[in-house]
């Protein structure tokens, strides 16, 4: 249902997303291998002798000053744009749509998705506590828990979190206090 539909959306926002930026780095590459590639030919006229220059900057300007292969660039031009242009802007406005349905598709999933999982629980700053402390198999400091509690996604509404977790673990019998920090009683059945 809803997380198939989801996924299929997904994919295809993916792999246009994907596309889309490898044609936009291959388009990059490209403009840089020709730029590699005029520098390298200007470099090698540059070693012609000078002869050979002033036939070749001839040969341009009269194909550019000439009109009869002026037209034949201009004619070849024109047919390369308008066999390729339709079919470019085809190609884009396809993309486009796929895109945008995808997205629209993706988005009412989600929210159904959303809607049917029942909503998440508030866990506890102990729970949070206990399992800081178990996953550092070692005693820590009370400084250190509060961190990495609050590293782990709990928001303390206190304004001195050390203080009001002091006073919950000293409350819960899961937590010992020794001389290098607090840590879980190995001994507890009910565990973090």
């Amino acid at each position: 249902g809803h997380l198939q539909r989801y996924a299929r959306a997904t994919s295809v926002r993916l792999g246009i997303a994907i596309g889309s930026c490898t044609s936009v780095v291959f388009g990059l590459e490209a403009l840089m291998a020709l730029s590699r590639l005029l520098s390298r030919i200007i470099l090698a006229a540059r070693r012609l002798p000078p002869g050979i220059q002033i036939l070749i900057i001839g040969s341009i300007a009269f194909a550019v000053a000439h009109p009869k292969p002026r037209a034949k660039m201009r004619q070849l031009w024109q047919t390369l744009n308008r066999s390729l242009k339709p079919a470019m802007l085809e190609a884009i406005v396809i993309g486009i749509n796929q895109f945008m349905e995808a997205t629209e598709i993706a988005n009412e999933s989600y929210k159904a998705i959303h809607d049917a999982l029942p909503p998440p629980k508030r866990r506890r700053l102990l729970d949070h506590a206990a399992a800081v402390c178990l996953a550092a198999r070692r005693p820590l400091l009370l400084n250190d828990i509060v961190r990495d509690v609050i590293a782990n996604g709990y928001r303390s509404r206190s304004d001195h979190p050390e203080a009001y977790l002091l006073r919950k673990l000293r409350s819960d019998t899961r937590f010992k206090e020794t001389n290098a920090g607090w840590a879980i009683r190995s001994d507890d059945p009910r565990g973090p």
